[in-house]
């Protein structure tokens, strides 16, 4: 009994690390969105490696933790998979230009704040589509005036 106790404590210690590594993964990643948006343009080098690091974290602690408790085919966990896919497409579209960075930090943004969500509260498949769905409807309400914005200059333009 006291070689089992000393393997829980083992076991309970490492889940205690990687979950330590996933909080403060997200952290990261939500601090680099912060940088990205305020931060300017000198802040790019260091913001891209902040998230580096969180999004690596984060998806290594993650899987750990999910394949450990059984919940990686979870309704809640797929939708979060999902969310993670939409963030990355349009982490890939700030490169572009201005006006798209800054619709892709809203997006992320919102999207992050949904996976966050669907961790917390483990919905059933209805609740975890309408989650995604409002962070959709979300980011499309803050990223609009950007849009229109960005194309009432471009007539002006002509």
């Amino acid at each position: 009994t006291s070689r089992r106790r000393r393997r829980k404590k083992g076991f309970l210690m490492i889940r205690s690390l990687v979950l330590f590594a996933h909080i403060a993964g997200v952290l990261m990643m939500f601090a680099g969105l912060a940088l990205e948006g305020f931060g300017g343009e000198s802040a790019g080098a260091a913001t891209s490696r902040l998230s580096s690091l969180g999004v690596v974290l984060t998806v290594i602690a993650g899987f750990y933790l999910g394949a450990r408790f059984g919940v990686l085919g979870h309704v809640w966990m797929r939708a979060s998979y999902g969310a993670i896919v939409v963030m990355m497409a349009a982490g890939s579209l700030a490169r572009r230009s201005d006006v798209l960075r800054r619709i892709s930090l809203r997006v992320r943004g919102t999207f992050g704040l949904a996976v966050v969500f669907l961790m917390i509260a483990k919905p059933d498949t209805v609740m975890s589509m309408v989650v995604l769905a409002v962070a959709l409807g979300v980011s499309t309400l803050v990223t609009l005036p950007i849009g229109l914005v960005f194309f009432s200059q471009q007539e002006e333009a002509r």
